[in-house]
């Protein structure tokens, strides 16, 4: 249970980590953040279920890529298209979503 719940603030306190170290060099993008974070949280939470029985085998994979492909498609934030892009990636290669995604 302990490491369950490390997981799950190794997520918020790595993005504090990582938006200090890139704003040195060039300046986040708050829109692009917020999509990146509710991609790869929404996959987070989607492969959780789905590991412990709570989902049918490919739900998570059909939600988010189709969530994903409305996103980059959507005019109003086909802007940040990369760090959606980005998080379903990085998503994927999660030890957790792995076979799920």
């Amino acid at each position: 249970m302990k490491i369950h719940l490390m997981r799950y603030y190794a997520l918020p306190l790595g993005m504090l980590l990582l938006a200090t170290t890139s704003a040195k060099t060039e300046e986040v993008n708050p829109k692009g953040a917020y999509y990146y974070g509710t991609i790869y949280g929404a996959g987070s939470a989607l492969c959780e279920a789905e590991n412990h029985g709570a989902l049918e085998k490919g739900f998570a994979r059909e939600f988010l890529g189709d969530m994903v492909a409305s996103l980059v498609n959507d005019p109003e934030v086909n802007d940040v298209a990369s760090y959606i892009n980005e998080a379903y990636r990085e998503m994927r290669k999660e030890a957790d979503c792995k076979g799920v995604l």
